[in-house]
């Protein structure tokens, strides 16, 4: 701070401190997720979505057409959005969970990929993990984003293919 500067010129700067550090953490929050009720002063940052291959004993994947969302008549895996604060490895579990009624155990992680979708007005960074069911019974507990899970040979998958799903197939990880 410069101390010969008139008052006024002193304060304007610290104004502009003050208002220069709030930007920076509102901006942040935006970017790392934000509590009720934040402004959001920029909002465009890639959401991180997971992705979940399980195979069957003939090495053959879940999938499901998806219903009413981006990539919606897309063939997807389980999956979804990670939560604020939660494990990578938890949201692997809960997506799988939710959404087919299977308890997954055995989760590794398998690769990453970067999605964006100017389409849609969306950016994903998907992080792919594999996983071995240990309980439940298949069934589709979200039949208004999905329709009814089968297993795909990745060797002649159901097209289309949403997000990543094509490049696992083609790196040889499904």
């Amino acid at each position: 701070m410069h101390t010969n500067l008139p008052t006024w010129a002193l304060v304007f700067e610290w104004v502009a401190i003050v208002f220069g550090a709030i930007v920076a953490v509102l901006a942040i929050r935006a970017c790392s997720g934000k509590p009720k009720g934040a402004v959001v002063i920029y909002d465009r940052c890639p959401k991180v979505g997971v992705g979940v291959v399980i195979l069957n004993e003939r090495g053959w994947f879940l999938a499901s057409k998806r219903l009413g969302s981006h990539g919606a008549g897309e063939w997807s895996m389980p999956g979804g959005h990670l939560e604020w604060m939660e494990s990578d490895i938890d949201c692997a579990a809960r997506e799988v969970l939710e959404e087919t009624g299977l308890r997954i155990g055995d989760i590794q992680k398998l690769d990453f990929t970067n999605n964006p979708w100017p389409q849609w007005d969306k950016h994903y960074i998907t992080l792919f993990y594999s996983a071995k069911v240990i309980g439940g019974t298949l069934q589709n507990m979200e039949p208004d984003r999905h329709e009814e899970w089968v297993w795909c040979d990745p060797k002649s998958p159901p097209q289309p293919l949403f997000g990543g799903i094509q490049y696992l197939i083609d790196t040889g990880k499904i």
